[in-house]
C-alpha cells in the first residue's frame, strides 16, 4: 500500500504549474492536509490519497503507471468505522487523560456533547477549512444558535480548539465531547482579589502583553501562582472587555458597539451619494518619487455606482473638488451629499465658512 504525502513544490513539478496557483487550488477546494515542523518554520504535506484525480493522475505518469493501478495500491484515507470524515490533527495538545463515559455525568453534561458534535457535523458539511470555519464560527456566520446554545462550552478560540474536538470525537466519538471535569467555580476562583485587579491591570494594556509577559510581571509583585490558573483567569475575561483594554475604543466601538444598518432599496438612484478617501493599490511616480495614490470617489448609494473618482498624491481639498465636480457633469446633482469629517471634506469651497 502507498501512503505518500506530497509538499506543494513537489505537486507545482507534477503538474507544471505556479506554486501560488497550486496554494490557491488547494485552499478553493480545501485539500486536507498536514503541517510540518521544517528548517525556517513550517510546511504543508497534502496526502496523495486525498488529493483530486488530476494531481494523482500526474503522479501515476511521474511513476510510469496507470491512475487505475495507482488508485488500487493507495492507501484508504478514511478509517473503517470512522464516525465522520475530517482532517487527522497531528499536532501537539491533543493529548488527553482518561475518558469517562458520557453515561457517567449528569443530563446537562450529555447535552453539551450533543451540541458539540452538531458543531463537527456542521463544520464537516460546510467544505471551509478550519481557519475560516472557526472565523465564521465565531461571527456568528455558521450555526450562530448552537454557538449560543453552547455558551463558555462552545469557545473555539483556534484552529488548536477545533482539532481538539476533531480528534476526541474521532478516539472516543460522543464519550470524547463531553466536558471532562466538574466546574469549581470558575476561572481563577482561588486568585485573590488583589492578584485579579493587578492581572487585569498588567493585560488590559494597549501594549498588547503577551500571557507570559503578565506572569513575569506578577512574580516581580511578588504574586506567584500556577501559570494554569493565571492563563484561564486571563482567558474568562470578556472578549469585549479584552478589546476596549487592549485595542481601544476604536476597536471596541466597531467590533462590539450595535449599529443600524441602512436600508439601500429606500433610495432611488442619485437619491444620494457618499464620498470618501482611500490609499489605492496604484503605485505612481512624479520625477524619483514613488508612492500609492490616494482615492477621492463618490458612489452612488442606491446602485452603488461610482459617479466620480480623483487621484491625488495627498488627500486634499481639489481631488474632492475633482471627483464632485465628475460626478455632476455626467449624472448630476444628487439630493443629499454624505461626506466624513476630515479636513478634506470641509473645506471653504464646499462648505464656506461653516
Amino acid at each position: 500500500m502507498i501512503d505518500k504525502w506530497l509538499t506543494a513544490n513537489e505537486i507545482v513539478q507534477l503538474l507544471s504549474r505556479r506554486k501560488c496557483t497550486i496554494i490557491r487550488r488547494a485552499q478553493r477546494e480545501s485539500w486536507p492536509y498536514r503541517s510540518y515542523a521544517v528548517r525556517g518554520g513550517k510546511e504543508r504535506r497534502y496526502r496523495l490519497a486525498d488529493l483530486p484525480e488530476y494531481v494523482q493522475a500526474a503522479y501515476a505518469a511521474s511513476i510510469k503507471t496507470s491512475l487505475e493501478e495507482l488508485q488500487a495500491r493507495l492507501k484508504p484515507a478514511v478509517k473503517p468505522g470512522k464516525k465522520i470524515d475530517i482532517p487527522r490533527y497531528s499536532g501537539r495538545g491533543a493529548r488527553t487523560g482518561e475518558i469517562k463515559s458520557k453515561d457517567q455525568f449528569p443530563q446537562a453534561y450529555r447535552e453539551i456533547a450533543s451540541l458539540r458534535e452538531r458543531v463537527i457535523h456542521a463544520y464537516s458539511a460546510s467544505g471551509l477549512t478550519v481557519s475560516r470555519f472557526v472565523s465564521a464560527y465565531n461571527s456568528g456566520a455558521i450555526v450562530p444558535e448552537l454557538r449560543a446554545r453552547l455558551g463558555p462550552h462552545g469557545d473555539i478560540r483556534s484552529q488548536s480548539s477545533l482539532y481538539r474536538w476533531l480528534e476526541r470525537y474521532h478516539e472516543h466519538g460522543m464519550d470524547g465531547l463531553v466536558p471532562q471535569y466538574h466546574k469549581r467555580g470558575g476561572n481563577g476562583a482561588s486568585l485573590p482579589r488583589e492578584v485579579k485587579e493587578r492581572i487585569e491591570w498588567l493585560y488590559l494594556d494597549t501594549s498588547r502583553p503577551s500571557v507570559a509577559g503578565v506572569i513575569r510581571d506578577l512574580e516581580q509583585y511578588g504574586m506567584r501562582y500556577n501559570k494554569s490558573i493565571i492563563r484561564r483567569y486571563i482567558d474568562g475575561i470578556p472578549e469585549a472587555v479584552k478589546v476596549r483594554g487592549r485595542e481601544g475604543f476604536d476597536a471596541f466601538h466597531k467590533k462590539f458597539e450595535r449599529y443600524a444598518e441602512r436600508d439601500f432599496t429606500a433610495y432611488k438612484s442619485m437619491d444620494c451619494i457618499c464620498g470618501d478617501y482611500m490609499t489605492h493599490d496604484l503605485i505612481c511616480r512624479i520625477g524619483r518619487k514613488l508612492f500609492r495614490a490616494k482615492l477621492c470617489a463618490f458612489m452612488d448609494m442606491r446602485s452603488r455606482l461610482i459617479t466620480g473618482w480623483s487621484l491625488q498624491l495627498t488627500a486634499n481639498s481639489l481631488g474632492v473638488i475633482r471627483a464632485l465636480e465628475m460626478s455632476v457633469k455626467n449624472y448630476g446633482t444628487a439630493r443629499d451629499v454624505y461626506v466624513d469629517n476630515g479636513r478634506e471634506f470641509k473645506n471653504y469651497w464646499l462648505c464656506g465658512d461653516t
